[in-house]
């Protein structure tokens, strides 16, 4: 999240920690922590997404549950009542995946459609700029396989490795190369091999299946890794190597996974968020040993 984070263990039980204030932890408090503390009783937690200043996680069943501040409706409950403990997204259950944005989220069905919450202007992708109190269906495609909210933008995968987003693209986010609002998906490029993608506030990476690394949007402190602070409108490949497995796009950093197991981080370093205790890098910078 912006300010916390949050994790499910083996054993099923959900933990967060750090900033507190409208309750993002859904502990039923608004107590700041430097240590994990545990959120409520249930053990059948399965999966978890933090957000701005709300989270979301999906129980055994599929059933899928918001909690902390609402006030562009983003916790799917149909009021902007902000809550403290986790409450039910609609009546709807048989979810696999969520992700959470900074006022919107967004999350995919057991059948592989695509539903989205919260603040719009344009970031629901259902067509329409108006908050949603309630989950939308985005399209009548049913074949989603990932999805990513990011501050401005969503931007999803479906089943064929086609690349979709959509939302505000005022630094070229989307990477459709254009700074044109999208209220609906568009089709990123014409590649077919995207296995992931993270969005991050006003930037996107992702990587192909032959381990390549892309990214595009904001690039005013080297979030993007090409060497470079040139906003992209279009993915750029991040260096030559391949090999890469995973990558999470933050506010103005960005880190990625490769496949032997090493972490690599990029762009603002003010808080020291790339992890090497040095200064903002344009380029990929190895975490630890």
């Amino acid at each position: 999240g912006y300010s916390h984070s949050c994790a499910v263990l083996a054993d099923g039980s959900l933990w967060c920690w750090g900033g507190n204030e409208l309750g993002q932890f859904g502990d039923g408090t608004t107590e700041d922590q430097h240590w994990p503390v545990r959120a409520g009783t249930w053990k059948d937690w399965a999966f978890v997404a933090a957000g701005l200043r709300h989270g979301c996680g999906i129980r055994a069943e599929g059933t899928l549950w918001c909690w902390g501040y609402n006030n562009e409706y983003q916790l799917g409950d149909g009021t902007r009542s902000s809550r403290l403990l986790p409450v039910r997204v609609a009546d709807l259950a048989q979810w696999q995946a969520a992700t959470a944005g900074y006022i919107h989220t967004c999350g995919i069905r057991s059948d592989g459609s695509l539903w989205c919450w919260g603040g719009n202007d344009g970031r629901i992708g259902d067509g329409t700029t108006g908050m949603r109190p309630v989950p939308v269906q985005v399209g009548g495609w049913t074949d989603w396989s990932r999805i990513t909210a990011g501050q401005t933008h969503t931007c999803g995968l479906r089943s064929d490795g086609g690349l979709w987003c959509w939302g505000v693209n005022a630094s070229g986010e989307l990477g459709d190369g254009t700074m044109t609002k999208r209220t609906a998906p568009v089709r990123i490029g014409a590649a077919t091999d995207w296995t992931t993608v993270s969005a991050g506030s006003q930037h996107t990476c992702g990587v192909r299946g032959n381990g390549s690394l892309w990214c595009w949007g904001l690039n005013s402190l080297g979030q993007l890794g090409d060497g470079t602070t040139t906003t992209r409108l279009t993915p750029v490949r991040i260096g030559a190597l391949d090999g890469w497995a995973t990558v999470s796009a933050g506010h103005s950093h960005t880190c990625a996974l490769r496949a032997a197991g090493s972490i690599w981080c990029w762009g603002d370093n003010g808080e020291g968020q790339l992890g090497d205790d040095g200064a903002g890098s344009e380029t990929p910078v190895r975490v630890g040993p």
